[in-house]
């Protein structure tokens, strides 16, 4: 979500895009190799994993990293302030571990294409080094130096990664023909093994996949000529000579193109994936650049309100005066089905806790159940939590897409929160009690994403009944907000 400092910029926001393949070399299925090549990303991420822990272990990194965690502790206990504690000079990937990996892996996995292998340490090194352990406040790298488990090994197929220099396609087809490119995965005798690609981007529903694939396309002839340009430059200053005549009318009339390919969504690092009921698809992944207005408006209101049928309930002005029910992507289903699961978990254990033997029970109720009972509440919190953050960040999102410069939240209490959607999600029976949604969380995420975008921000707490008429804005009636408080939602109200 952009902060307040980046208003009047442009923003890139990465969003990803799952294209159908009609065929590939002509077939409409595609080659066995594919799958060989799922499983040898596998491999390849395995075994960067064992050279990364055999390249520390025998440098005796791990002997340096208990001493430090040992020297990092004490200081904790002695009440060292955070800057003046020891400081840890294990790096995790530097860059003599990542020459000898690359020379290590292309000697073995030599009839891969070298882009594939980039890709996948790319991706592993992100994992590797910023991803923390689990119920641990350590990162995953350091447990694993210190013997405590943690060392992760793959045992599915992964996708196949892709991007501008192994995978491209074409722009500008016929109104009733798909996209067309190719993509490189394997090294052959003769150089890189060349699949061509069809994409499935012309038909029923398709014309927005189609305007998205055609921006990428633009961009993949921008990056093109970019490249091309490099090239004579890299080569004239590699002969050490200036440009000849020829060559300076080529590069002006390629910056000239460039120049004018406009309205382009950055092509990133893509990947091939297989669905069991779908085949092979390119899920693109594309940066697109958003212009911010300097201000927004705060004469224009939005409103939040916990809903009866979906998580929540969402108006923003309409352009007639009224409000308008914006369609987020939130339906609840996903999130009642999580919440029974852990819900049936609790219970099953429970009841099976009772037939058990004394042997078996250990000591107390409370000692031998404490692991799962626990276990099953940080999931269940853990949800909740990735439930609000996402919301919060679609409402914050979409506030500021539609120049509102003010978000008042409607928040239940009392006896009306047992109405909403959200604070019964998971219960098994209708006898059951509520399961408590934390709605204190989901406020103060929105303060504090408001301020980052520069959204003022209020909470209403309603209870049912009559509308708090005296803490509304100006901009809204009371029987207008009332109709929004109910069940029938869906439709435009206005005022």
């Amino acid at each position: 979500m952009p902060d307040i400092a980046e208003r009047g910029k442009f923003v890139d926001e990465t969003r990803p895009v799952r294209v159908k393949l009609v065929s590939v070399d002509g077939d409409r299925r595609a080659p066995d190799s594919w799958f060989a090549m799922a499983d040898r990303c596998r491999q390849i991420t395995n075994d960067a994993r064992h050279f990364w822990l055999k390249w520390h272990l025998e440098r005796e990194h791990d002997r340096a990293l208990r001493a430090w965690r040992e020297a990092y502790m004490l200081a904790i206990k002695e009440g060292v302030k955070k800057g003046d504690r020891p400081k840890c000079d294990v790096h995790p990937w530097p860059a003599d571990f990542a020459r000898e990996l690359w020379a290590w892996l292309a000697d073995r996995h030599s009839d891969v294409h070298s882009r594939v292998r980039t890709l996948l340490l790319q991706t592993l090194r992100g994992d590797w080094v910023k991803h923390a352990a689990s119920n641990s406040a350590w990162k995953r790298w350091q447990r694993i130096l210190f013997g405590d488990g943690e060392f992760p090994s793959g045992t599915r197929s992964l996708p196949i990664p892709v991007d501008f220099a192994n995978c491209q396609f074409s722009e500008q087809p016929q109104a009733d023909q798909h996209h067309s490119g190719w993509v490189k995965l394997w090294k052959g005798d003769k150089g890189a093994v060349k699949h061509e690609l069809v994409l499935r981007t012309s038909g029923y529903r398709l014309g927005g996949i189609r305007s998205l694939v055609e921006r990428i396309a633009r961009d993949v002839r921008r990056r093109t000529f970019i490249r091309s340009v490099q090239t004579i430059e890299n080569r004239a200053k590699r002969l050490g000579r200036s440009l000849s005549e020829e060559d300076t009318a080529l590069v002006q009339r390629l910056n000239d193109d460039i120049g004018q390919i406009t309205d382009v969504y950055k092509y990133c690092g893509s990947r091939l994936l297989w669905l069991t009921k779908g085949g092979w698809y390119l899920q693109l992944i594309f940066q697109r650049r958003r212009t911010l207005s300097d201000t927004l408006d705060a004469d224009r209101v939005a409103y939040l309100s916990a809903g009866a049928r979906r998580p929540i309930d969402f108006w923003t002005p309409s352009g007639s005066g009224g409000y308008h029910a914006e369609g987020l992507r939130w339906r609840g289903t996903w999130i009642d089905s999580e919440l029974r699961k852990l819900a049936a978990q609790f219970t099953a254990r429970q009841e099976h806790y009772k037939h058990h033997g004394s042997a078996r029970r250990g000591h107390g109720r409370n000692k031998a159940t404490k692991d799962w009972r626990n276990r099953l509440a940080l999931r269940r919190r853990d949800v909740k939590t990735t439930v609000n953050h996402r919301i919060t960040g679609d409402v914050t999102t979409c506030c500021i897409d539609r120049d509102c410069g003010r978000l008042v939240m409607i928040q239940p209490a009392e006896d009306y929160k047992k109405t909403r959607m959200l604070e019964t999600a998971g219960s098994l029976y209708e006898q059951d009690p509520a399961t408590r949604w934390d709605w204190g969380q989901m406020a103060a995420q929105l303060r504090q994403k408001c301020e980052r975008a520069g959204i003022a921000f209020d909470i209403i707490q309603y209870a049912g009944g009559d509308v708090p008429v005296d803490k509304l804005p100006e901009t809204v009636g009371a029987q207008t907000l009332a109709k929004y408080l109910q069940p029938e939602t869906d439709e435009r109200v206005e005022s």
